[in-house]
């Protein structure tokens, strides 16, 4: 199965270990059907052609492509809460998607995907103006968070959970006690699914997770990597 990378706590490496909730969760569903998981990890824009390889058997953390068929999962494998942050000190203004322009800006690999039909128009692959060459997707978040403590840029688009964790991780090493201010101009959460060349396995998938959902499993292994 192919995950994605640099994306601490949904999936992360340790000391050599793969780790990450999405990961402790996928091995919890699989093995419930008799399963075990092959996880190997990929840069974010390919796990949407990740089954373009027949060694792979599902991609996990993708959303559905308009028109795209393929058989994703209907229960989420996960959620991110997505905001724009900017250190105080810089007295960065945010009301609203198209104030981003004014600013240097950095996110993830395929951004528009997750952001609504305002940053698409922004930042989308069919978006034009001066504004996109102060404008830089990074396929490893790790990155973008030391990226945004060394001032590389003013604004950093990021799940608030996936920011925590690397505030923490880099405070030996960089000023991340500094305060942030975060902006909250993006719609609602992102939902993540999990998408299987065979359908047949994806509904049986489907109840597996539904079942780790409603027995508390799936907000235990979530809590596991927040306490």
């Amino acid at each position: 199965m192919a995950f994605g990378l640099g994306r601490p706590p949904f999936v992360y490496e340790e000391a050599g270990t793969w780790r990450g909730f999405e990961l402790d969760i996928m091995r919890a569903a699989m093995r419930e059907l008799g399963y075990e998981v092959d996880n190997h990890h990929l840069p974010n824009a390919r796990l949407y052609i990740a089954l373009s390889d027949a060694s792979f058997a599902a991609a996990v953390a993708v959303q559905p492509e308009p028109g795209d068929n393929s058989c994703y999962s209907r229960e989420s494998i996960s959620e991110y809460v997505n905001v724009a942050i900017s250190k105080s000190s810089r007295h960065v203004t945010l009301n609203r998607v198209q104030d981003l322009s004014k600013y240097s800006v950095a996110a993830w690999q395929k951004a528009h995907r997750n952001l609504g039909r305002e940053f698409e128009a922004l930042y989308g692959p069919n978006a034009e103006g001066p504004h996109l060459e102060r404008y830089t997707e990074l396929g490893d978040q790790a990155a973008q968070v030391r990226q945004f403590w060394l001032n590389r840029f003013d604004v950093l688009l990021i799940d608030k959970t996936i920011f925590a964790w690397y505030r923490q991780q880099l405070r030996s090493s960089l000023p991340t006690s500094e305060s942030v201010d975060m902006h909250p101009i993006f719609p609602g959460r992102a939902s993540y699914y999990v998408v299987f060349r065979d359908c047949k396995l994806r509904d049986r998938f489907d109840q597996a997770l539904a079942r780790l959902k409603s027995n508390g499993r799936y907000r235990a292994a979530i809590d596991s990597y927040l306490e």
